[in-house]
């Protein structure tokens, strides 16, 4: 958008969003929050403040209360507005952060005071503060936020959000941020009730180089203020939940005279919050099987359909059975547990999906028990997915309702955000292990993509094309280096498919047969074993029945081995040439028996 075209569209009352990413229109807004009137402040170039209501931020109707002047001396600092009357101001010298607080008729005093003293800021930290009264900072490496409450008592303290996001940015929302960048505008949102960047760096807009500042007054209200001579201000709106401008993307002329202030910041108006559906109970869920080196013995885990997360470790009196403990704390679990043991320190880690979507972990302590669980933020469908662990540094992937793909590191003590990994790959996506881990996705055709960290969206997908899937398909490192694929077809067929050899591009191989001839139904599950390398198998038919296989060459492979019943899928786990595989499988009340097979065989 060049200065022409935008004085033509002054001219007309409107002025339009260049270059935006999409062309969906909103008939609608969602619901927005705001006071009677948003209160922009301005500081004119002599230091007189004053506040002008604007009495329609949701619709960007040009209607203005009455213009106050409130205070002089401004000009010797920084100014940001933020809820409930509170300005804070970085005053120019000694840099002192001061707030004060606006109510509506004159200052708020503080223990005889003007202002609050929260300390020192060093203006190149670009400051901002958001709707909720967030403060945040940012330096060339992160992007951390402070927070106080209304006594001016420290209640964060910097804490890391993220490496550092782009300069110029401005707050629009509940830790929701506008970024500029050569005239094009970004939209950064964070998640601090779950810990999770919901957006990073989304191109939305683009012709905002015409504008001489902007400033929001929350709620994804955003004013700027045109570089032209009438000092001309445009009011424009971003609803997050649709990522969709409001007035079509065109924006609205609201006033004039706004050019020549050495300042403006407002503040006022709040948007809703993200909701998300709970997930549904559990129902036959798929368990899980490690070996323990240090004892010797088999460990699993498994929500039943009470929704406890329980652990089970092999009896020591008896090698084919397994007793269960349910975990204390939350007892809502759903989906398939996650279970990993820490390379370092030799812990069991374990995670399962949430009713409520909240991430959790739970980490074996010294002595084999388990606590209550520790909350690692996030919300998700499916997930959390425990990746890798070593001297408690653990990697861990989860997907979102919206199908988007997130990732995190967890200390000992501590949880990185969750920052998205893909946008939005579709909800019915899975994460498996293969060489790393590995998103499949089931798309509406019912075939599949794959795709690997970094999961971005201008990585294209592997495409896996010419069968119809159903449920969720198994992913593995194949025994030969490639990946492969193992799904089932809506007749209940099994079917596997080799990733192509990595200098013939990227692919997958046609899919192969591999049912022999039985009806299936679940998910599989595999391991390894060597001398040489083979992939063994276990599968559920339809009645109920576990079967197992290994193989070493998939275009001959043996016939089924039936080895009992189960009333959720198998898994199977190898230990080593002494102690052999093993094969757990639960029945209808809950009881769990490991079936033993020799290493070899």
């Amino acid at each position: 958008m060049n200065t022409k075209r935008l004085a033509a569209l002054l001219a007309a009352g409107a002025v339009s969003v260049a270059g935006l990413p999409f062309v969906a229109v909103s008939p609608a807004a969602a619901e927005l929050a705001c006071t009677a009137a948003v209160n922009v402040f301005g500081v004119e170039p002599d230091g007189r403040m004053f506040v002008y209501p604007h009495n329609e931020p949701e619709t960007g109707v040009a209607s203005w209360g009455a213009k106050h002047y409130i205070g002089s001396g401004w000009n010797g600092g920084t100014t940001y507005a933020a809820p409930g009357g509170y300005i804070h101001h970085i005053t120019t010298g000694n840099r002192q952060h001061r707030r004060y607080q606006w109510t509506g008729s004159g200052w708020a005093s503080f223990g005889g005071g003007q202002y609050q003293d929260l300390g020192v800021v060093d203006p190149s930290t670009r400051p901002l503060v958001d709707e909720q009264g967030r403060f945040y900072k940012q330096d060339d490496r992160r992007f951390f936020v402070s927070s106080w409450d209304d006594q001016g008592r420290l209640t964060a303290d910097e804490v890391p959000l993220s490496p550092a996001v782009r300069p110029n940015v401005i707050t629009s929302g509940s830790s929701a941020f506008f970024a500029r960048a050569d005239g094009d505008l970004y939209r950064y949102r964070f998640d601090f009730e779950n810990n999770r960047w919901l957006t990073i760096g989304e191109r939305i807009g683009a012709g905002f180089g015409v504008f001489k500042r902007l400033i929001s007054a929350g709620g994804g209200v955003l004013y700027g203020v045109a570089n032209d001579p009438a000092g001309t201000l445009v009011w424009y709106r971003y609803d997050d939940q649709k990522r969709e401008w409001a007035n079509n993307g065109i924006g609205k002329v609201v006033g004039s005279g706004w050019g020549a202030l050495a300042e403006v910041t407002a503040s006022g108006c709040a948007a809703p919050d993200q909701q998300s559906n709970p997930l549904p109970g559990p129902r036959g869920e798929r368990p899980r099987l490690v070996y323990n080196p240090a004892t010797r013995t088999f460990e699993a885990a498994w929500v039943n359909n009470s929704g406890e997360l329980l652990y089970g470790k092999e009896n020591p009196q008896d090698p084919t059975a397994i007793t269960w403990t349910a975990l204390t704390g939350y007892q809502n679990h759903t989906g398939a547990v996650s279970a990993l043991r820490d390379g370092g320190t030799g812990r069991l880690l374990l995670s399962a999906p949430s009713q409520d979507g909240r991430g959790r972990m739970y980490v074996q302590q010294p002595d084999g028990s388990f606590g209550s669980g520790t909350g690692i933020g996030g919300r998700f469908t499916v997930g959390p997915v425990l990746t890798s662990a070593f001297a408690n540094d653990v990697a861990v992937y989860g997907i979102d309702d919206r199908g988007m793909v997130y990732n995190a590191k967890r200390g000992s003590d501590t949880s990185s955000p969750w920052f998205p990994a893909a946008q939005r790959l579709g909800q019915d996506t899975t994460i498996g292990l293969a060489s790393g881990p590995t998103a499949v996705t089931r798309t509406a055709t019912g075939e599949l993509e794959v795709r690997r960290p970094p999961f971005t969206t201008y990585d294209p997908p592997v495409p896996v094309r010419g069968l119809r899937v159903v449920g969720t398909p198994h992913i593995t490192q194949g025994e030969n280096g490639p990946s492969r694929l193992i799904a089932r077809d809506e007749n209940g067929k099994l079917w596997t498919s080799e990733e192509k050899p990595y200098l013939t591009g990227p692919g997958f191989g046609p899919w192969t047969d591999i049912s022999g001839g039985l009806t299936f139904t679940g998910t599989v599950d595999t391991a390894f074993s060597f001398g040489p390398r083979k992939t063994e198998i276990v599968a559920r038919t339809t009645d109920g029945t576990v079967v197992r296989r290994q193989i070493t060459d998939w275009a001959v492979p043996p016939a089924w081995i039936p080895i009992g019943t189960s009333a959720v899928d198998p898994v199977i786990a190898v230990a080593n040439l002494q102690v052999g595989k093993a094969v757990l499988l639960v029945d209808g009340s809950g009881q769990a028996k490991l079936v033993r097979i020799p290493y070899q065989s």
